[in-house]
């Protein structure tokens, strides 16, 4: 019973180590970028990328758990054990190629690995017309090394840890379903409303370091889950239909040059974002009367838009549309696309180059849907979330 979970636990734990290990590898690899950072940096890109290590360690353990759970009650043989070593060898064939792929891509498009290079498949020719031959040589290399390498060391760890269990048990069962519970909560990455994704590593201003605490296969993974073609989805008209309705919306004439809206130069600036607060609460809108005395004085004493409508339905296509003026999606949200936000401008960002000192508060986990990375990009190193708070505030 227990030779099961012992067998599990170092062979998760064997890809947590082959995870952690790529980090400093990448940055290395990255050397123009990575060698100004001192040893700290380093030590907390391995360190806060380990909960996406887990996650992905956490995939990767999934087969051999239920080749051991079925072994519980079916007669072990020598299938168990060779099913678990050439499993595992097509996993690190796998890894290592992202690896390897992430190393050689990154220069060139400043992203983690995702399902991009595939789209260039269709025409490999082109493709490899980008790189050098000392390139495609180094490639080869870094792979062959890094797999043998893997290999070796998984050769070890297996042959010191697995025994081949002498009959089946379904008693055992239980420890290794237990072991499955874990092994969904190191998937998942919380116990929390956020489920793991690339803002759970995000921990600097420095984009580069978050990059470096991203683990390529998981991000690959993540990629090829979201590969939907979108485009389809936002053609409702012709063309030309559709300009002749804009250019019937857009105002002519231009206010003049020197209209200003604001009393002083540089104020002080507040953005209250107010979730499912309709105009119907607001009475300066049409709303009920004596709801929001302050909303209402604020609108009487300044500029208010009357015919502003909702830019979507959910937090990560709002938070986007107002920060980015991004046009919210209706099926998701730019925010879930890292390679995609960091791209953006921001209002923040454009803040912060004037000297503006920037914070964020938010009630909720800042995981959520991938908002940490996104505002980290936007310029928020200051944040105030759930975690900020005592944990008898932290469920409303």
């Amino acid at each position: 019973m227990r030779e099961r979970v012992k067998y599990l636990l170092f062979y998760f734990f064997f890809w947590v180590v082959a995870f952690a290990v790529q980090k400093p590898l990448f940055m290395l690899f990255q050397w123009e970028k990575s060698l100004d950072y001192p040893v700290a940096d380093w030590l907390r890109v391995v360190w806060h990328g380990l909960v996406m290590d887990f996650s992905t360690s956490g995939y990767m353990t999934v087969a051999p758990l239920l080749l051991l759970l079925v072994s519980c009650f079916v007669k072990p043989g020598a299938w168990l054990g060779k099913g678990i070593v050439w499993y595992t060898r097509v996993m690190l064939l796998l890894a290592v190629v992202a690896f390897v792929a992430d190393n050689m891509l990154y220069p060139y498009w400043n992203f983690k690995l995702d399902s991009t290079p595939l789209f260039f498949l269709a025409t490999p020719k082109d493709a490899a017309a980008s790189g050098t031959a000392a390139e495609y040589v180094l490639a080869a290399v870094m792979l062959v090394v890094e797999y043998a390498l893997y290999l070796k060391s998984f050769g070890w760890m297996h042959g010191r840890f697995f025994n081949e269990p002498a009959a089946s048990a379904p008693l055992a069962a239980v420890p290794v379903l237990l072991m499955g519970g874990l092994m969904f909560v190191c998937i998942r990455g919380s116990v929390t409303v956020s489920t793991m994704n690339v803002g759970f590593v995000y921990f600097s201003d420095q984009m580069f370091l978050n990059h470096s605490a991203v683990n390529p296969v998981w991000n690959l993974l993540a990629s090829l889950s979201k590969g939907n073609d979108f485009g389809k989805q936002y053609r409702y008209m012709d063309g030309e239909e559709a300009h002749k309705i804009y250019d019937g919306l857009v105002e002519k004439k231009s206010s003049p040059a020197d209209t200003l809206l604001l009393r002083q130069k540089r104020p002080n600036i507040v953005l209250f974002v107010l979730e499912s607060f309709g105009s119907n609460m607001v009475e300066c809108a049409g709303g009920e009367k004596g709801l929001t005395p302050n909303l209402d004085s604020l609108a009487n004493d300044g500029v208010f838009f009357s015919n502003f409508y909702s830019n979507s339905f959910r937090t990560d296509r709002g938070l986007c549309a107002i920060l980015s003026a991004y046009p919210g999606q209706p099926v998701t949200s730019l925010m879930k696309y890292p390679n995609k936000s960091q791209n953006v401008p921001t209002l923040p960002g454009r803040l912060q180059k004037e000297g503006y000192d920037l914070k964020f508060y938010y009630g909720g986990d800042e995981n959520f849907t991938n908002m940490k990375s996104y505002l980290l990009h936007a310029g928020f190193e200051k944040r105030v979330c759930d975690h900020d708070f005592p944990q008898n505030e932290m469920s409303s």
